[in-house]
């Protein structure tokens, strides 16, 4: 296929980082056959993994790609349950146990900042928040679902002993039930002496 003439030599020294994903296309849709050209299926997966490895990419996360020291540090912030601070129309934030979403309108946004402004010229100084128009308490048991799920995501997988560390619990005590079958089925397996669960299958 012509994916294996890819010449990734043209991003040498450019891109220390890339994102490589795998599109569903419509049959008879625009993109079908610039698409098809490319190849597709397990063959083309394993020729561009080829090509990017011995272009010194190292392949860290489900989709992502980059040069030693280089990975997506925004991207990371998320596959590690990290706290992050969005701002702007359309924005999701995760901060002291919350997550919770800006208006998605930027008219709605503009408008609910003006109105939150005005109330704390008026108020006790406290500035609220009405732009924020959604969110959720993530709990004990929903931040160490997030913390598997997520960190599955990366080639490294999840530390058993940084996972313990963090909310207090043994992983496989935690979810030892429903991660049976998958270990059994070879999905996942415990690698570095069964110190950390990794994922085998690819998405």
């Amino acid at each position: 296929t012509q994916l294996q003439g890819t010449r990734l030599e043209a991003a040498h020294g450019i891109h220390r980082f890339l994102r490589c994903l795998q599109e569903f296309v419509d049959p008879g849709g625009a993109l079908q056959k610039p698409v098809a050209r490319l190849g597709q299926g397990d063959a083309a997966s394993d020729a561009l993994k080829q090509r990017l490895a011995s272009a010194g990419y190292q392949h860290y996360e489900i989709s992502n790609w980059a040069r030693p020291g280089y990975p997506c540090r925004h991207n990371l912030t998320y596959w590690e349950c990290r706290e992050y601070l969005g701002l702007g129309a359309g924005a999701h934030s995760y901060l002291n146990g919350l997550r919770f979403a800006d208006a998605a309108s930027p008219g709605q946004y503009l408008a609910l900042v003006e109105e939150s402004w005005r109330e704390a010229q008026t108020g006790n100084g406290r500035t609220p928040m009405r732009l924020v128009v959604s969110g959720e308490t993530v709990t004990p048991e929903l931040a160490m679902s997030d913390a598997l799920i997520l960190g599955l995501r990366l080639v490294a997988g999840v530390s058993l002993s940084g996972f313990r560390e963090r909310f207090g619990s043994v992983l496989m005590e935690a979810f030892g039930g429903r991660l049976a079958e998958p270990l059994e089925l070879g999905l996942l397996e415990m690698a570095d002496a069964k110190q950390r669960l990794q994922r085998l299958f690819e998405l």
